[in-house]
């Protein structure tokens, strides 16, 4: 695996930019054309794919170093991945739908949410889908339910149960141990994630930084090699992002992750 950091080019980022504008305007052309009704394209998936667009326009702009403008673009993105879940699952939502929302609800979209909220300095939008996401479903495959683990995770930490946050952490980490991969996979992946948010809720610094190094190096192998090779999602580290601005709120240093930019405001959970 290399070690060796792949970086993308000032134009290369530029030119990713102007295409995310693109996409962005054309989206609200074929809103504004009466596309979507036509098609009968639900409201989910329009929200849910311009979240996207908004989501890589933050991470293109944060490479850019236009520190404003990929906040707002990320503010952007958590408030419409935020849509879909709500409708999904939040009763006092006037546009509630409750299962048959079929797209963009799922705990990869609220992780997902989480992120951009966390890296536009939203943080109330990434309490507000951890809370609702439900803590009981149907059995779901063992690849699912340590994504549920890690949303049931951050809304333990969110609602000051950091014990409780730990705990969950703990026993993921130790059913990964358990059965380590050496190859990069979906559980290794989620394994740094529940480190580093080990480490947060504990205030143990070394677990976080463990859990960000780990992190970082499955996105840089992804980078180089896997399907966002040359692109912008492949070399902004998301989840790593908002792992480490969630750190900075609990009172953590920033040791690993040089962060784009951190504009936090919020109190110290630990403190709330």
């Amino acid at each position: 695996m290399t070690t060796k950091v792949p970086q993308m080019s000032q134009t290369e980022i530029e030119n990713d930019i102007a295409l995310c504008l693109q996409q962005i305007a054309r989206a609200k052309e074929l809103e504004v054309s009466g596309y979507y009704k036509d098609n009968e394209i639900k409201q989910e998936s329009i929200y849910a794919g311009d979240a996207m667009s908004y989501a890589q326009l933050g991470m293109a702009y944060a490479l850019h170093n236009d520190i404003a403008e990929a906040q707002a673009a990320f503010r952007t993105a958590a408030e419409l991945q935020s849509l879909p879940i709500r409708m999904a699952y939040d009763t006092e939502f006037d546009n509630y739908q409750g299962s048959v929302i079929v797209r963009g609800a799922e705990a990869y979209n609220v992780v997902d949410c989480a992120s951009y909220a966390l890296a536009a300095d939203t943080i109330e939008i990434a309490q507000l889908v951890c809370a609702i996401f439900p803590k009981e479903r149907p059995k779901t495959p063992e690849k699912t339910e340590t994504i549920d683990e890690f949303v049931f995770a951050l809304d333990a930490f969110f609602k000051g149960e950091f014990s409780q946050a730990a705990n969950i952490c703990e026993t993921r980490i130790e059913k990964f141990l358990a059965k380590p991969s050496k190859k990069l996979t979906f559980n290794s992946n989620y394994y740094t994630l529940h480190l580093a948010l080990w480490g947060i809720c504990t205030g143990d610094q070394q677990s976080f930084d463990e859990g960000i190094r780990k992190q970082l190096t499955i996105c840089h192998h992804e980078a180089r090699y896997g399907e966002w090779k040359g692109m912008v999602p492949g070399h902004y580290a998301e989840y790593a992002v908002a792992l480490t601005n969630l750190a900075i709120l609990a009172g953590l240093k920033q040791q690993v992750l040089r962060v784009f930019k951190i504009l936090c405001h919020v109190k110290n959970h630990r403190s709330m």
